[in-house]
């Protein structure tokens, strides 16, 4: 039986860049408020995780923004939370660790 983790996902595929996307997210996210962001840490060309969750809380500081990267071992991903991530997953994960992150989301939810 196949567990649903997601009720919609936004994904900004069809940029280049996620800076490109970013104008429009900030839009949607006073409008639709997201349940969770996962940021990339870094966006070749574009604006990484780092830079793009500071303008994200600055329009929605309640936002719940994990970063995922494949550099695991940048300062970061180490000291997530000291860069307003609520979570970290490392790249490539698999299904389980993304619906555990989001477990914990929604348990926090809960008890807020």
């Amino acid at each position: 039986m196949k567990r649903r983790i997601a009720k919609k996902k936004t994904c900004n595929r069809c940029c280049r860049t996620a800076s490109r996307h970013f104008p429009w997210g900030l839009v949607h996210a006073q409008s639709h408020p997201f349940d969770a962001v996962i940021m990339d840490l870094i966006v070749p060309g574009g604006m990484g995780g780092k830079e793009a969750i500071q303008k994200f809380l600055a329009v929605d500081p309640q936002a719940k923004v994990i970063v995922s990267s494949g550099y695991c071992y940048d300062r970061v991903m180490a000291d997530f939370e000291n860069y307003g991530f609520i979570g970290v997953i490392a790249k490539p994960y698999l299904l389980a660790e993304l619906s555990e992150q989001m477990h914990k989301l929604h348990m926090e939810d809960e008890y807020e």
